[in-house]
């Protein structure tokens, strides 16, 4: 049952893309643009700003987040985003709004530099559902960053513990999440405490990287 559903739900989808590309050819690509949003195909809307339609049209659709993450190397598309984000938040019926409390911490911290917001909103998105798992992970390893940043030990032990379940053999991303290890103990935790002048616990973690991390690729 639940892979005829599937089947049903992918035909439907294709349907829908069909449907809508025929009334584009047309000329009417309002009536266009609604269908593709409806099917979640947001690379074929030709409005100007896909992102503001399809969080108006279809605000749950997997593909928005995706979009985004796309594009999450184009500063000014990042900026424009965040409203959306946030009006999405105001809406009771938003789902996986772990999703959207993480792009706005990314966004604050990133590009205005308010660390202190965006650690707050990060600890809250890892309090909601996230669209996929693999996003979840990510907003974890990046609360470790902006904990790094704020100065926060309290969880730095597991969340050392819990990264390191990344890095298995059996991941295909293994090589990735060492990479994430590596960043955030030299760029955010190492120089912070310097700063602080806890060199004990700066050259520990170096130790504990160092080993670690070259075990692991080693795997």
């Amino acid at each position: 049952f639940c892979l005829s559903r599937g089947l049903g739900d992918v035909y439907k989808r294709q349907a829908q893309r069909y449907v809508a590309g025929c009334w584009s050819r047309l000329g009417d690509t309002r009536r266009a643009d609604s269908i593709f949003a409806m099917s979640g195909d947001i690379w074929s809307i030709t409005g100007d700003d896909p992102v503001k339609y399809m969080a108006r049209h279809n605000p749950s659709a997997p593909q928005l987040i995706e979009y985004i993450r796309d594009n999450a190397a184009d500063t000014a598309f990042m900026k424009s985003v965040m409203p959306v984000a946030e009006r999405l938040l105001k809406k009771s019926s938003t789902r996986c709004r772990g999703d959207w409390e993480f792009l706005i911490a990314y966004c604050n911290n990133e590009f205005y530099g308010k660390t202190a917001v965006a650690l707050n909103h990060i600890y809250r998105a890892l309090r909601h559902k996230f669209s996929t798992d693999e996003l979840k992970d990510l907003a974890r390893a990046y609360k470790m960053k902006l904990d790094a940043q704020s100065g926060c030990l309290g969880s730095l032990l597991s969340d050392l513990k819990w990264i390191e379940t990344k890095t298995g053999v059996f991941n295909p991303d293994a090589c990735e999440w060492i990479r994430r290890i590596r960043n955030i103990i030299y760029v955010d935790w190492v120089p912070r405490l310097w700063r602080e002048n806890d060199f004990s616990t700066a050259i520990l973690l170096c130790a504990y990287c160092l080993l670690y991390t070259s075990d692991a690729a080693d795997e």
